[in-house]
This record gives structure tokens, sequence and C-alpha cells, in this order.
């Protein structure tokens, strides 16, 4: 069995949040011919499952939460989940700079959390985030065992890579990653697709030669870099190009590369 797995942000979901009908076409038509399709992901698991189902697609895997967590077979795995206590150090180290950052929580379940204070804001400058929990975060910090993922939204795009440095200094301890051109996202120190991928090798017993990947983002590296079979969109940054095998310019072309094999 073949598995083809695809990053969402920039790559089956544009930056102005379309789709392309094709991509899901050729999707569809991998399963049929007896391959398996996934996601991997910054998105939460319950995004993945909602998104692929308007398609009429059934994921065979998620990689979900920049690699936090693994969804296989009606079970979700937690890989690599943050300790509470760390992202609460986020939240208050952040709570001044609403100017330019937003921090929030998602859960697997898909529900988002956020300081009240920047709740409102939040439903006006990100309404498609849709399921805004009425629960303080400081709430849910005092009673959650873990955490996949802590998302940072950048109120300019253009402030993206500045703040990114300015994240990693301030927080030595988590992982952090552009996971698009207006999002931050921080998780477990060494979490990422790639440490996700290799359990879900030794869940699925996979062979990796049998593996394809493609994404457009500097947390996609990991999976390009131990996969064989890679492609980045042609709409991705220089360095990210110079880690993939091939330039596509969306799903489809990429499908129908290695459908040809």
């Amino acid at each position: 069995m073949r598995l083809f797995l695809s990053d969402v942000d920039g790559t089956l979901l544009s930056y102005s949040r379309t789709v392309k009908q094709e991509d899901m076409d050729a999707i569809r038509a991998w399963q049929m011919a007896g391959h398996a399709f996934g996601l991997v992901t910054g998105r939460d698991m319950n995004f993945c499952l909602r998104f692929l189902k308007e398609y009429g697609i059934v994921p065979d895997c998620l990689i979900s939460s920049n690699g936090a967590s693994v969804y296989h077979e009606g079970r979700l795995f937690p890989v690599a989940h943050m300790e509470p206590r760390l992202c609460r150090q986020v939240f208050e180290k952040l709570a001044g700079l609403q100017e330019y950052m937003v921090p929030f929580i998602t859960t697997d379940e898909g529900m988002h959390y956020f300081a009240k204070k920047d709740v409102d804001l939040m439903k006006k400058e990100q309404a498609h985030l849709k399921y805004f929990s009425s629960q303080d975060v400081y709430d849910l910090l005092a009673h959650i065992n873990r955490v996949p993922k802590l998302s940072i939204y950048v109120r300019n795009a253009d402030w993206t890579d500045q703040l990114y440095e300015k994240v990693r200094e301030w927080f030595p301890d988590l992982n952090c990653a552009k996971a698009s051109i207006d999002y931050i996202e921080l998780t477990k120190k060494g979490c990422d697709k790639a440490q996700a991928m290799a359990f879900l090798e030794k869940e699925l017993s996979l062979d990796l030669e049998q593996c394809a990947f493609v994404g457009d983002g500097e947390n996609d590296i990991p999976m390009m870099d131990r996969l064989e079979h890679t492609y980045v969109m042609e709409s991705a940054d220089e360095n990210v190009r110079s880690h993939a095998k091939y330039t596509v310019s969306g799903v489809k072309e990429a499908l129908e590369h290695e459908g040809e094999k």
C-alpha cells in the first residue's frame, strides 16, 4: 500500500482559504485506486476530519498539531503534548502584546481557548476559527493534563518573521514553527511532523519508500528531510523548496506524478 500525505495550509487550503476541486478529485481517485491518504498539518485533528468530510474523503491517518497528535483507525495518540505549566508562561509573557499577537490553545477536539480579553478581537479578525470556547484559557490550564499545541496569531503578516525570532528567544524550552504567513505555533520541545511520522511508521508498519509528502512551510522541512518522495508548492520560500525533490503547482500534480511510478 502506498501512502500519500499532504499539508493543509498553503497546500490543500490556500491562504485565501480556497480549495481546488481538482485536488480533492485527485485524492478520491488515489484512494479508489487502493492507495492510502492522510494529512500532516499544524491544524487540530477535529478540523482535519471535518475539512475532508466536506469533500467525501475519509483519511487513512492524520498527523495533527505539527506532530503532537496522531490519528489512526478512530484512535487518537498523544505523541508529544506540552505541560500546561509551560503554556501558562507563554500567556503571561504575551499578555500585554495584544497589539501585535494573540496566543490561544486548540485542543484535539477543535475548540479554541483564549484569555477573556482576546475573545472579541479574535472573533472579529479570525472568525474562520468558528469554535470559540467561553471558558477562559487560564481555567482550562488549571484542569487539563496536556496540551497538543499553542498558536500565536500575528495581527500583521509583515511582522511574522520578526516576531517569530522573538518567540524563539523567549521560549527556548518549547519548539517554535511558522505554520503560515500569520501564525506561529509552539509545541513540546523536539516535537515535529517527522517525529510523529516515526510513530506512524511503527504503528502501521510503513515502508517509507512507499510514502510521499507535499507541503509548503518551514514546519514541513522535517518531513521533506525524512522521506524520499517529497513535493513542495511552487509558492513556497526558496529555503523550503530546497528540501523537496520536486516542485509542483498543486496536490493534483504531485498525485499524478506518484501515480506514474
